[in-house]
């Protein structure tokens, strides 16, 4: 049976312009060459901004325990 440990990153953006996007690419291959798996993300948003903004993607990554 395979074991995992997990980690949650909250990358604090809406990721809309190329800048934002190169930088939450990076933050997922520096993940990922230590070896880290991209499991699932979802939209973050703030009420205080307004329903329905995302002000972050919640990023949830795993690995295998040896």
């Amino acid at each position: 049976m395979i074991n995992y440990e997990y980690s949650t990153l909250l990358f604090e953006s809406n990721a809309k312009n190329g800048e934002k996007r190169k930088k939450m690419d990076k933050l997922i291959n520096d993940s990922a060459a230590k070896g880290w798996e991209l499991v699932t993300y979802t939209a973050v948003a703030n009420s205080w901004t307004g329903y329905g903004a995302t002000t972050g993607i919640l990023m949830t990554f795993r690995r295998e325990i040896a």
